[in-house]
């Protein structure tokens, strides 16, 4: 036991020994380091000092001049003493001037304000009584019928065949239904509840009675024309109306 005893102790010792001359080599080197920075310092406060005393010898010898000067009033002794000037880059910023005012559009807008003078609700009332929708009834019971058909229905109706979705379709159908359901799913060759959906969709888009006025103001609105006119805001129009039926755009507008 004490054989191994002796050698841990030797061991430690000399490892003791060789952390404690590490120690004082690192602790050497760092005074070593730190006396030449400060002497690398001193160097440089050194040549500052230096300079500044250049500079203050000559602004002496510059006095002495001006006092000898004013004590013999010698008036063709000059000195000058030059300030020293800094240059200053010249910023040129080439900015067109803007054109505020366009004369030319002016003119143009004030004639055709001019001439633009139009009833607007007298347009939209030829317009109504011209486009008498005759679809209302298909449009309506459309609208109806669609509506069974909540998310939940339409899920369920996924989990059924083909046949049985159709067997299902045509148990809600009534006898008004069938008239304008049954072309529809003429159409399809597969049937499936979302593809009738899809149909019903298209042909209301295309029968749609709903009227649709664009407007440039918000204190217009045509909506007591009818319950199928519906007025919109439009900012971009500064005069007239513009009319949306059935996916076409009537513009009486400027």
């Amino acid at each position: 036991m004490l054989e191994l005893i002796i050698p841990a102790v030797i061991i430690v010792v000399i490892m003791f020994g060789f952390a404690i001359f590490m120690l004082k080599n690192i602790v050497k080197r760092i005074n070593q380091n730190t006396k030449k920075y400060f002497v690398d310092k001193l160097q440089d406060f050194d040549y500052m000092i230096a300079e500044k005393e250049k500079e203050i010898e000559i602004l002496n010898k510059k006095i002495e001049k001006l006092r000898k000067a004013k004590e013999n009033s010698d008036d063709e002794v000059v000195v000058q003493v030059h300030k020293k000037q800094e240059s200053r880059e010249q910023i040129v910023y080439d900015i067109p001037t803007p054109q505020y005012r366009e004369e030319t559009f002016f003119r143009t807008y004030k004639t055709l304000n001019k001439e633009f003078d139009i009833n607007d609700e007298k347009v939209l009332k030829e317009f109504i009584k011209e486009h008498k929708s005759e679809y209302e009834e298909e449009y309506q019971l459309l609208e109806n019928f669609k509506n069974y058909f909540t998310k939940n229905a339409i899920y369920e109706c996924l989990t059924l065949t083909s046949e049985e979705q159709l067997d299902l379709v045509k148990s809600v159908m009534n006898e008004k239904d069938k008239k304008y359901i049954e072309p529809l799913i003429q159409k399809i060759k597969v049937f499936s509840v979302v593809e009738l959906l899809e149909q019903i969709k298209e042909r209301m888009d295309k029968i749609n009675p709903t009227i649709y006025v664009y407007v440039g103001r918000e204190n217009v609105n045509y909506d007591y024309l009818g319950s199928n006119i519906k007025t919109k805001l439009f900012k971009n129009m500064s005069k007239g109306i513009m009319i949306e039926y059935q996916d076409k755009i009537y513009d009486y507008s400027i």
